[in-house]
């Protein structure tokens, strides 16, 4: 993954939303080694939602695995979770995160994120790695699905870019 020539960055897409949802899909995807996934969400409920990254259609949460790292003020956790969590979004709150997404070179679906969610003093970085079970030839499907319905705002953006190689 070379950024060095940020010429080659394209933008897929930005969804950004007009009315609340769960979930969002970039879909067909191809020709790219490499996505950036770009989020700024605001959460339309009053429940705090956990975030997935699926690919190619499998929303089977069990098919991943993700390592995390939460900080916040002088508290900070770590931990493993069977599922593909990437972001948390609290209760009325938002969150911003960027994410790299690609397929190692023995197949294995890989994303790399970083969030933050609430603001000024209350500030929390998460940061997690993402992993699929099973190899996959290539990423053709994209899928933010928030474990609480209709959690995405209106006025939520989710920008899609890839990296010509």
């Amino acid at each position: 993954m070379d950024f060095s020539d940020l010429t080659r960055l394209k933008l897929i897409e930005t969804k950004t939303l007009t009315e609340a949802a769960t979930s969002v899909t970039f879909t067909p995807l191809s020709g790219y080694s490499v996505y950036l996934l770009n989020c700024k969400v605001k959460n339309a409920t009053a429940s705090v939602s956990t975030i997935y990254l699926y690919v190619n259609n499998d929303q089977t949460a069990t098919n991943y695995y993700a390592q995390l790292g939460t900080f916040t003020g002088a508290s900070i956790g770590a931990g493993k979770v069977n599922t593909p969590r990437f972001a948390y979004l609290l209760a009325s709150n938002r969150f911003i995160s960027q994410t790299t997404i690609m397929v190692d070179p023995d197949g294995y679906f890989f994303a790399l994120s970083s969030a933050s969610e609430d603001v000024g003093a209350a500030v929390i970085s998460d940061f997690s790695t993402i992993s699929k079970s099973a190899t996959i030839a290539s990423i053709t499907q994209l899928d933010v699905v928030s474990t609480t319905a209709s959690a995405f705002a209106i006025g939520s953006v989710f920008s899609l870019y890839g990296l010509e190689t």
